[in-house]
């Protein structure tokens, strides 16, 4: 899962509400914290104009909370959109 988060990483910047989502979840899925990519997801997700649909606020703050990565920022940001 390395070359996988190391492959995000480099490519955070383009990711879509989607891919941010679908990178979460998929993470959490097999229980693999990569704080690092998390943290960069996070940011990806605070940018302006990042706007999520319900399932992927719904996605995202459950791979959060089931990898028990806290960041409340993002909570608070995608509870506004939800």
């Amino acid at each position: 899962f390395d070359f996988i988060s190391a492959a995000a990483l480099v490519s955070m910047s383009v990711f879509s509400p989607q891919s941010l989502s679908n990178t979460s979840w998929a993470m959490a899925c097999v229980e693999i914290l990569d704080k690092p990519l998390f943290a960069a997801m996070s940011a990806r997700a605070l940018r302006p104009r990042t706007a999520f649909r319900p399932h992927e606020v719904a996605n995202t703050v459950w791979a959060y909370a089931k990898l028990s990565y806290l960041d409340f920022p993002l909570f608070n940001a995608l509870a506004s959109q939800a």
